[in-house]
């Protein structure tokens, strides 16, 4: 065994998984089991529960450690994930996988024996354009007689309300909901979608009211639930339209059928043009040969408003770049390319969408720029703008741009460049390569 001593053990700042917490020790990511939740987390690999998971690639590989310390029972290692893109930089797309995601894990664990206490955003992470659930302590025994999704209330907050208004078109309102803490709550979403519920909120507060009392009922909270109806003197009325609900004679929505919430899910699409990838055209074909040249030794490279996903496999076929994060700012685009790199899982790409300089929606102050830096950044359809200060908002970008770079070193295409546009950047340091191509050492 390997002792791992407490003093280099990172504490998080707040404790609320009951199963342990995760820690990263030496380039290893670990997950310390409290002595008390030993029994519990053995169950996860003895169940089958861990291998058909990992084997479906909905949960990162996970194994039992060689390492210990004396205030862990055990001590778990996961897969580590790089780079960290959280939900405020995906896309529809993103959004919608990690949410089916996240029902089939659910109806999986379900079949071994457990329920969930928790499924936001902040436990799915994507690896290769594939969503991962990244937290074990979610998975809980099952109790007797709970018929339940215990997070259904999170879920729809987290995934189904921000989906349904998305597909309509509303994508400001739903990039503002991928933050966490801003998930959209009930009241809003039914006054969102139903002049009825914005004319009259008496019924909106009832009808809350009743699918709270109905999602605790389902979770093996009968009698609580019980206790409360009665109290409020409205015991006799509700429990028989409960058990007409039971019968199957009352259907309300949300159902707690999540194969049902599945299929709904599945047909949530974008009205968005569903063209094939955007062909490599010559000066796009030259970008391998440039940066064997350019930066022969770069392992990683950051690509920011590429005009076509083709030119991701490109670079790693022909090139030493094994690693590639794509930032798209465009949400349209950033779909299609998501949706043509997901094919190709066996290629290392990080999809993500957001908008560069006005980014305001961070994780615990942790701002994209540190997670998604590359060894190098490629810019390789830029357009050179028309107005007064096309210059300096251009020299502007491209500065923000080299803080995505590890060596402070892009490559650019300028697709309208001319003659005093290329003065200016070898004013500012810039390299020209020719054919509108230019280097920033």
């Amino acid at each position: 065994m390997i002792h791992i001593p407490s003093s280099e053990i990172t504490q998080p700042r707040l404790h609320a998984d009951t199963l342990g917490f995760t820690f990263v020790w030496e380039g290893h990511f670990l997950r310390g089991i409290y002595p008390t939740a030993v029994e519990q987390a053995k169950g996860y690999f003895e169940s089958g529960f861990i291998d058909e998971v990992v084997g479906k690639g909905w949960f990162p590989k996970t194994w039992i450690s060689d390492f210990e310390n004396e205030q862990f029972g055990m001590i778990i290692e996961h897969e580590m994930i790089s780079p960290v893109v959280y939900a405020m930089e995906w896309n529809f797309n993103m959004l919608k996988d990690a949410a089916l995601m996240v029902l089939e894990i659910a109806q999986t664990g379900w079949r071994h024996g457990y329920n969930m206490v928790d499924c936001h955003k902040l436990n799915v992470m994507f690896k290769n354009n594939r969503p991962m659930y990244v937290d074990l302590g979610s998975f809980i025994p099952r109790k007797e007689g709970e018929t339940g999704y215990r997070p259904y209330r999170s879920f729809l907050r987290s995934y189904y309300y921000i989906l349904d208004i998305w597909k309509d078109g509303a994508s400001q309102i739903a990039k503002r909901m991928m933050a966490n803490g801003l998930e959209l709550n009930t009241a809003d979403y039914y006054k969102y979608k139903s002049i009825v519920y914005r004319k009259w909120d008496g019924l909106l507060d009832k009808k809350i009211r009743w699918a709270d009392d109905w999602t605790l009922f389902l979770a093996a909270d009968k009698e609580k639930i019980i206790d409360k109806m009665k109290s409020e003197r409205r015991w006799k009325r509700k429990i028989g339209i409960m058990l007409k609900m039971l019968s199957g004679k009352v259907r309300m929505f949300p159902s707690q059928n999540l194969k049902r919430v599945k299929k709904k899910i599945s047909r949530f699409n974008l009205h968005t043009d569903n063209a094939p990838a955007k062909a490599l055209n010559e000066e796009l074909k030259r970008l391998p040969n440039l940066l064997n040249k350019v930066c022969p030794d770069a392992r990683s490279a950051t690509f920011i408003d590429s005009r076509s996903p083709l030119s991701y496999f490109d670079v790693l076929q022909n090139t030493k770049i094994e690693k590639v994060v794509a930032i798209c700012q465009n949400e349209s685009r950033s779909n299609k390319e998501y949706q043509v790199c997901k094919q190709k899982p066996e290629f290392n790409i990080c999809c993500t969408q957001f908008q560069m300089l006005n980014n305001s929606i961070l994780v615990a102050g942790k701002h994209p720029l540190k997670r998604l830096a590359s060894d190098v950044v490629i810019i390789p359809d830029y357009t050179f703008g028309k107005s007064q200060f096309r210059v300096h908002n251009a020299i502007y970008f491209f500065n923000i741009c080299k803080d995505y770079t590890r060596q402070s070193l892009i490559l650019l295409h300028i697709i309208n460049s001319n003659s005093e546009f290329g003065e200016n950047l070898k004013e500012h340091g810039w390299r020209d390569l020719g054919n509108n191509w230019f280097v920033s050492q």
